[in-house]
């Protein structure tokens, strides 16, 4: 006995928004975050444009989520802004003075907070103990929010 199966193809499912929402935006245009998004109103997209302009948010470094919400006629940005960065300071350190770790680090007060910053700064300082010899060294970021 021979049993087949055929798989119908998926229909891919086209978009064409009339307007373009932005939600959750504070500090960021929604005219900024839309060209971000490489999307405008009128012309046809496909999912994989939508999840293009959802990466392409995401790569500005400047939101903590990012969602690309189609809704018949109209596509809602919704976005949550990471947060400023007030101040750094350190603590702890008695080898290497805060002059010295502040020209290493990349984040720097009323900047926008990126955690891969975060994690670039605390290898910086971790090789700025290790030139000294503290190979054991232990740098713990640690982020207040307030």
């Amino acid at each position: 006995m021979f049993f087949t199966a055929g798989a119908q193809g998926a229909m891919a499912q086209d978009f064409s928004f009339y307007r373009i929402d932005v939600e959750g935006n504070k500090r960021i245009e929604a005219s900024t975050i839309v060209t971000y998004s490489g999307l405008a109103t009128e012309q046809v997209f496909g999912a994989d444009d939508l999840n293009r302009a959802y990466q392409n948010i995401i790569a500005s470094g400047l939101f903590e989520s990012v969602e690309v919400i189609p809704n018949d006629n109209l596509l809602v940005i919704k976005v949550s802004e990471f947060p400023t960065v007030n101040k750094i300071e350190f603590e702890g350190n008695r080898l290497v003075n805060d002059d010295t770790l502040r020209s290493a680090v990349g984040l720097q007060p009323r900047r926008v907070f990126n955690p891969d910053k975060v994690d670039g700064d605390r290898s910086a300082i971790a090789q700025l103990y290790a030139d000294q010899g503290r190979l054991a060294a232990r740098i713990t970021p640690k982020i207040i929010r307030r």
